[in-house]
């Protein structure tokens, strides 16, 4: 099978999807790997894939949006492309791509990928839809920035939750149960699991023990906010 580069008799129809760049594409992806179920392996595929979108290199202000969002390489050119993936590990891949909504199918009657070509222009393909990635790439990169902003809050919560710890392990002669509830906060701050709220009430816990430090920005912002909570919720009842 022969890629649409290598076939420069036939022209590919434009279309009109707006496409980011690759790295564009591929950012929110990245960011949000686990929260879509994906694999490093997964993410090497779907930029292999990407790789093969044809594009318009002669177009006017640098516009780069694909002539074609179904691409058709064979396993063999997919599998070169993704670091030498193999058979069965890439159909494991597509599988879970699609299954995150990133891609579709669009399967002949052999199960081969090629173009299909009318009056020598190629105008669609058997192969592996990418216009789901595409249209989708505003929603995954608001979500991933998001997610990114809720990471950098439970950092920064960590560490305040960590210096509250810190202060209480200094005191002079703590006693036993002070010791071991410190050890057991200390070893809920290392869980994977970790969310920011459950910080929060470990700091709050830290302040029943007498952490007296002063209140922290993460603290007191959340304080805040869970106070406007409260205020709307009895609006609401009034």
């Amino acid at each position: 099978m022969r890629h649409l580069s290598q076939t420069p008799t036939a022209l590919a129809e434009r279309r009109t999807v707006a496409c980011p760049t690759t790295y564009e594409l591929l950012g929110p992806v990245r960011s949000l790997r686990k929260e879509l179920g994906l694999t490093s392996n997964d993410v090497t595929v779907l930029t292999a894939l990407i790789s093969f979108l044809p594009r318009d290199r002669d177009a006017p202000n640098g516009d780069t949006t694909p002539k074609l969002t179904v691409v058709f390489p064979s396993n063999a050119s997919l599998s070169d492309r993704a670091n030498g993936t193999d058979e069965r590990t890439l159909r494991r891949c597509l599988g879970r791509l699609e299954a995150a909504g990133l891609i579709n199918r669009k399967n002949s009657a052999n199960g081969k990928r090629f173009p299909l070509r009318y009056g020598g222009i190629i105008r669609d393909a058997f192969g592996i839809d990418l216009s789901p990635l595409i249209l989708s790439h505003d929603a995954l990169a608001a979500k991933a920035s998001n997610v990114a902003e809720e990471h950098e809050r439970l950092r920064s919560l960590k560490a305040e939750a960590l210096a509250l710890r810190a202060s209480l392990l200094n005191e002079e002669n703590p006693d036993e149960a002070r010791l071991s509830s410190l050890g057991m906060v200390r070893n809920i701050l290392r869980r994977a699991t970790l969310t920011a709220d459950v910080v929060l009430q470990i700091i709050a816990s830290l302040r029943e023990l007498g952490a007296n430090a002063a209140q922290s920005y993460g603290e007191s912002q959340s304080s805040g906010l869970h106070a406007d909570e409260i205020e709307a919720r009895d609006q609401a009842h009034i």
